[in-house]
């Protein structure tokens, strides 16, 4: 029998698929590891019903399908059903959560076609499954590259071996590695301990099994560690039991030769061997840098446990939002929970300040793909994807003990120890999320409901309905390869304008600091030069010589400073064009609107660029870097952080009005280009938050209406004479005040605490309240006091709740209160000096007290001169 015979033409082809899609993307165009993936699975699959559909010749077809491929079409429906949510709540969102809600009907429309054609014949499966074996192999080796010498196969040089995060291969995170790992050493066992396994592969399995494991055990995820011991327990006793109840003569004799004893040796010998190895100092584990031990430790981690905690309530909340009833029935849209996560973390953390105000984490994914199910696709995705669980145990329930093929039970039963992994692995990550993870567990689980492992559910179908079927299959195939197309460009038009975006500060570093440095020690040389006292005519030939060379180098570096402030802009104008092309191709892309934001106002690029005669063209919207800008926002306001639907904000009633006053004065429309272009990048980022919900936008935002507000009070000192434009001024003077108030506020609840983890954020009260103080002047003293007193409230509560976990030393702060005490004793404000500190000392009581305890607990502490100066002030103003 010849190959094409013995393998259809479409088997081969997704054999090939199966052995390269790990490794299918461009290394010059990566962002996120798997857009690329997913894209060439969307277009090979629908190449594939290009195929069928014209392979379809005969009257009748009869597919074989479970209840399994039920449950798992419900979710994809229910994926498809959540759109609507979307787009009530969310229209801007909407292509993105189209297109992943299309590409999941695609997964499960490919689940029906592998069970189908590769349960046709055992040996298809097996062969299929040593080509991911293979893959896993390959992917091992290439992590073991990452640990040892921060080298990759496909990247090259790859970063600090002795962190984690570079033990990332092709996949992009060491948790899905280590996934990935856990699901292909089972393959492995079976290809070492199989009836029809060569010499060769029995040697290849073994040594996979070795590398594979040994980077399992690297990876160091703590629910795979966990997940793939039960899993083996799962097998052990399981096949155990199943083996002794349909045991001939012919496997019992297998079981006891050479050929299964070895190798059954060699594997028990290899896991405990790396297991030790792995809890001693040994150059497997890098001298002891990663020890097992500590890492299943960690499991009963409380603040591990609470971050994770904090991230599975967040979609919790999102199903059952109050305000959208509609939530508990088809969720708040597929892929939604990292635009809605940090606004539904908020009321958790108030809720329940000790428990997660330590515990926030920038969760892009619930950590929890069960719970990120319930609420983006609501009760119908979630029992959907409840019942394919609990379907698929049933299905092992009912076939594991009737199965008596040897090689079928052996590879059933590993089946189950792979999908063990795959399945707790998903209560704590989102491994299917990425490839080559789905494509292996998706094909596991089908071929494992074939009928290679028993009986399976038949439907007669028509040529005529089953083309008809690949028909609709090849249209939405197509649609998702466009918007897979579109989703990696943007992704690569991103990665080229970051990399311009940094360029930009390069260029600035050696413009503003790098050559005027040089600059500066030519002209001390030169002045040092110029002010020594000639002895003779030759001394001073000899100086004017050396002055004129120093002068030469100095135009030479005026010269070169020259070429790189070309280079900024030039560099300037490329990000902006490459971050609006990004958003042109998926405009749900909102890291490149995020960095678009700050572009509009990058001095003094944005500035240069501007035709200051024509600002209200800007104002309007007339230029392309506002196609991803809007004036409103239409959809639920109360899953977006802004205080109204109203977007979009202009200065051009009072640019129109100064424009008039001081006939195009080029310095005042400068001025006020350049406080349009802040607000231009406020607009932005507000605009982002459809789609991309960054916690320091929040902060940025307020900051940039506080420095708004400086450029206004400038202009309205110089124009203090004329009424009208006063009044024009401070119309927007109170708006810059009211929104820098509301978006400081926003900051520090949605991140009240979270210092442990962000140490910057540990100065944002301090930072609030500093900045208040300057607006005395505006709102008056006493109104100050009041507000910087309200903030103080807040963060007391932070501090008190951070302690109990980590630390919470308010010394800055009370730097800042006892420099305010005096301020005010000073200017004859006594009495709100004394309402000061009765208040502070008020609200900061129970973490004085809880310092103290601590400072005597551990002595030593390295917080100690913090805490100390802490007390001190705090004593001083009680």
């Amino acid at each position: 029998m010849n190959v094409r015979s013995k393998y259809p033409a479409d088997i081969m082809a997704m054999g090939v698929f199966f052995l390269v899609l790990p490794f299918l993307m461009v290394p010059s165009w990566v962002y996120e590891y798997s857009t690329q993936k997913h894209l060439v699975f969307a277009l090979f699959y629908t190449a594939m019903f290009f195929v069928y559909l014209f392979k379809l010749n005969k009257e009748k077809y009869e597919i074989s399908y479970s209840l399994n491929h039920i449950y798992f079409s419900l979710f994809g429906l229910a994926s498809v059903f959540s759109l609507i949510n979307v787009f009530i709540q969310n229209k801007y969102y909407f292509r993105y959560s189209f297109e992943v809600a299309l590409y999941i009907s695609i997964i499960v429309f490919v689940s029906y076609i592998l069970t189908n054609r590769f349960g046709k014949d055992f040996k298809f499966i097996e062969d299929a499954l040593f080509i991911f074996l293979i893959t896993g192999f390959i992917i091992g080796v290439d992590g073991l590259l990452n640990k040892f010498f921060g080298y990759d196969i496909f990247f090259g040089k790859y970063g600090d071996p002795s962190q984690r995060i570079t033990l990332r291969t092709t996949i992009g995170n060491p948790n899905f590695v280590s996934d990935y790992m856990g699901q292909m050493i089972p393959i492995g066992i079976y290809f070492a301990l199989s009836k029809n396994s060569s010499l060769l592969k029995r040697v290849f399995s073994i040594i996979s099994i070795f590398v594979m494991f040994w980077v399992l055990l690297f990876a160091q995820t703590r629910s795979i560690y966990l997940s793939f011991f039960l899993g083996m327990a799962i097998f052990a006793i399981f096949f155990s039991i199943s083996f002794l109840k349909n045991k001939n003569d012919e496997d019992i004799n297998y079981i006891k030769s050479k050929k299964f004893l070895i190798p059954m040796i060699l594997i028990i010998l290899i896991i405990s061997f790396l297991l030790i190895m792995f809890n001693i100092p040994s150059p497997f584990n890098k001298g002891g840098e990663v020890v097992a031990a500590k890492r299943f430790e960690a499991i009963t981690s409380v603040s591990s446990w609470d971050e994770r905690t904090l991230s599975w309530l967040a979609a919790v909340e999102q199903w059952k939002d109050p305000n959208h009833l509609l939530n508990r029935f088809i969720g708040g849209g597929i892929v939604t929970y990292p635009v809605y996560a940090v606004r539904y973390m908020a009321d958790i953390q108030a809720r329940n300040p000790e428990k997660f105000y330590y515990a926030w984490n920038n969760f892009k994914r619930a950590h929890n793909d069960y719970l990120q199910v319930l609420g983006e696709t609501g009760l119908f995705g979630f029992i959907s994807i409840m019942l394919l669980l609990f379907g698929l145990i049933t299905v092992f329930f009912k076939r594991v003990f009737n199965i008596k093929d040897f090689n079928k039970l052996l590879m059933f039963n590993l089946f189950a120890w792979s999908l063990t992994i795959v399945a707790i692995h998903s209560a704590t990550e989102f491994p299917m999320h990425l490839h080559p993870n789905i494509m292996s567990a998706l094909f596991i689980i089908s071929v494992a409901v074939s009928e290679q492992f028993g009986e399976t559910k038949k439907v007669s179908i028509s040529s005529k309905t089953l083309k008809s079927v690949f028909v609709v299959f090849f249209i939405i195939g197509i649609l998702v390869s466009f918007l897979k197309i579109n989703s990696t460009a943007a992704e690569i038009y991103f990665k080229t304008a970051n990399a311009e975006y940094m360029k930009i500060d390069a260029y600035q570093n050696v413009v503003k600091n790098q050559i005027p440095n040089i600059i500066n020690q030519i002209d001390t040389q030169i002045s040092k030069l110029k002010n020594y006292k000639v002895s003779n005519p030759l001394e001073l030939q000899k100086i004017s010589s050396e002055i004129q060379k120093l002068e030469d180098e100095k135009k030479k570096y005026l010269n070169t400073k020259r070429e790189y402030e070309n280079k900024a802009f030039e560099s300037y104008k490329k990000a902006k064009e490459y971050f609006l092309k990004s958003l042109k191709a998926n405009p749900a892309f909102g890291k490149s609107g995020f960095y678009l934001a700050q572009l509009l106002a990058k001095t003094p690029y944005r500035l240069m660029e501007i035709d200051y005669n024509k600002l209200t063209d800007y104002m309007d919207m007339k230029y392309p870097e506002y196609d991803f800008m809007f004036k409103k926002f239409e959809g639920a306001l109360d899953l977006m952080p802004y205080s109204s639907s109203q977007i979009r904000f202009t200065i051009k009633n009072l640019y129109l009005l100064l424009k008039e006053k001081t006939n195009g004065n080029p310095e005042v429309l400068q001025a006020l280009a350049y406080i349009q272009s802040l607000q231009d990048e406020i607009d932005q980022l507000k605009s982002n938050y459809t789609s991309f919900n960054e916690k320091n936008a929040y902060r940025l935002i307020s900051k940039l209406n506080v420095i708004i507000f400086q450029n206004l009070n400038n202009l309205e000192r110089y124009f203090n004479e004329d009424k009208n434009i006063v009044e024009e001024i401070e119309k927007l003077k109170k708006h810059y005040y009211t929104q820098f108030v509301y978006w400081y506020d926003k900051t520090i609840e949605i991140l009240p605490g979270g210092w442990n983890r962000f140490p910057e954020w540990e100065d944002v009260y301090t930072e609030y309240m500093k900045i208040m103080f300057n607006f005395n002047g505006y709102i008056g003293m006493e109104k100050t006091i009041n507000n910087i007193l309200k903030i103080a409230e807040k963060e007391a509560k932070a501090d008190y709740y951070m302690m109990k976990k980590t630390r919470g030393i308010p010394d800055k702060s009370f730097a800042f209160f006892e420099d305010l005490y005096f301020y005010l004793k000073s200017n004859g404000n006594s009495e709100l000096a004394i309402k000061l500190a009765e208040h502070v000392t008020k609200f900061y009581s129970e973490v004085y007290n809880y310092n103290l305890l601590y400072l005597e607990r551990y002595p030593d502490t390295r917080y100690k001169s913090r805490i100390e100066n802490f007390k001190r002030v705090y004593e001083f103003l009680k």
